[in-house]
């Protein structure tokens, strides 16, 4: 019997590697190209993502209230590629005319016109829809494409979604039959070997998931619903990515009435805000916020003006649209103003939008400024971080963050001088200090003499003093 050959260095050892288990090791240059993206569609996701969209080759976990755009990202983001696709492929995201997208709907709810408003032609082969029974079946099928459709490799595949996909065990219990953690389990064990075989086939694994609040057990009265997301924590754990959504705002416009034959204002717009809560690939916790338009999906047009003036490229005011700060964009068709100024200008934002879909060339040449203005935003300044009091990622409340010593005694400082100049102003005018408000009055600690004492002490000194 032929004797084991053992390693005599690195060399052998990573040659070994190769041969054995045909697994690469070396310079990450070499390795890896990086993280591919492909697009949502939407400039503001674009760019709080960190990468110009959904990284190729990982787990991505889309999670909020209904009706909020997790499925219409999705729907986006799967047009922008299969038109990729089907112009022949991209080699620089190694896509290929062959490769497929596939649609697991366990909801059985997907809206075809919907799909096709956004560009999506799910009649093309690169499509391939399915309407599973049961946890199990759905994610045997898709090792099984993962695994063996090589000749026509799935680059993204969309679950919809994970609270609907029920394990088989508890689709033949009885009604009312314990079944502790049966889903939680059994999608740790599906998920599980996943990133590899992702990783492997550059595929985009898209799950898309709801909210439920978790059972209060004696919280402070008062205190914000603590949300989670159903189908346990795996999710949590293998998602490269994952994006909350909330719905913040509505937009009414007049439309006409058929029933009625009149014109009615009516929803036809929400504000979507859209937090990067996890992010492996690039900088997490951005947020953007964001306009879906019923029927027709992310308006990027929308977000494009918001950034324009934000950064002074255009000037919005009392309703009025002005484009003088950007000649390139000014139409022949716009209205000038009887001022000096001659501004170009465009009244009313329903007005804006019709006029941005009867001018399709003006709206790209808005589009593309306003990612060239992202664009070179994001090469030459670091984004803005403000402190703030927000929530963590599950919707729970999270401690404060430790302050800046040398800020808080500035602070402190300056509150004790104001009030030290209101008691002196007080004492000069006769006042007494019941009168005073007591929120100007300096904060009051226990005193050392003994308890239900109180006495002053200089917050700023006190504060210096515990830092030093």
């Amino acid at each position: 019997m032929a004797e084991k050959k053992t390693p005599k260095n690195m060399a052998e050892v990573l040659a070994s590697a190769r041969k054995t288990y045909d697994l690469q090791v070396g310079p990450m240059s070499a390795i890896s190209d990086g993280v591919l993206a492909v697009s949502t569609g939407n400039l503001g996701l674009d760019h709080i993502i960190g990468v110009g969209g959904l990284p190729l080759g990982r787990m991505v976990e889309l999670h909020g209230p209904p009706s909020c755009g997790k499925t219409t990202t999705a729907l986006q983001a799967a047009a922008w590629l299969q038109a990729i696709i089907i112009a022949g492929g991209d080699p620089s995201l190694h896509i290929t005319a062959d490769d497929t997208i596939a649609y697991f709907d366990y909801e059985n709810a997907l809206d075809l016109t919907y799909a096709r408003a956004l560009g999506l032609d799910v009649d093309h082969p690169s499509f391939l829809f399915s309407q599973p029974d049961s946890l199990e079946q759905g994610g045997q099928v898709f090792r099984n494409m993962l695994e063996y459709g090589r000749d026509r490799p799935v680059r993204m595949a969309i679950w919809d979604s994970l609270a609907a996909m029920v394990p088989q065990a508890a689709m033949e219990a009885e009604v009312g039959a314990s079944l502790p953690a049966i889903q939680a389990r059994v999608m740790s064990q599906f998920l599980g070997p996943l990133n590899a075989m992702l990783k492997q086939s550059d595929c985009c694994m898209v799950m898309l998931n709801h909210e439920k609040e978790k059972m209060s057990m004696g919280g402070k009265p008062g205190a914000p619903p603590v949300t989670t997301t159903p189908a346990g924590t795996a999710a949590k754990f293998y998602a490269s990515l994952r994006l909350q959504y909330r719905q913040i705002s509505t937009t009414k416009s007049k439309v006409l009435d058929v029933l009625s034959n009149e014109m009615i204002e009516q929803v036809t717009a929400t504000n979507v805000r859209v937090k990067v809560i996890k992010n492996k690939v690039a900088p997490p916790f951005k947020q953007a916020v964001v306009r879906v338009r019923f029927g027709r999906g992310f308006d990027n047009f929308w977000t494009a003006l918001q950034v324009l003036i934000a950064h002074g490229h255009m000037v919005y005011s009392s309703g009025y649209f002005y484009f003088e700060r950007s000649p390139e964009l000014v139409h022949p068709d716009m209205k000038i103003g009887t001022t000096k100024t001659q501004r170009p200008y465009i009244q009313g934002e329903q007005t804006i939008f019709e006029f941005a879909d009867q001018h399709p060339e003006w709206r790209s040449a808005v589009i593309r400024k306003a990612e060239q203005v992202v664009a070179t935003m994001g090469r030459t300044a670091l984004d803005a971080i403000t402190p703030t009091t927000g929530e963590e990622p599950d919707g729970g409340q999270q401690d404060d963050a430790e302050p800046d010593p040398e800020a808080v005694v500035a602070a402190l400082t300056e509150q004790f001088e104001q009030v030290t100049e209101a008691e002196s102003a007080a004492a000069r005018e006769g006042v007494t200090t019941d009168t005073l408000d007591p929120q100007t009055l300096p904060p009051l600690v226990p005193s050392e003499q003994g308890p239900g004492r109180v006495q002053f002490v200089d917050p700023a000194a006190k504060y210096a003093t515990a830092s030093a």
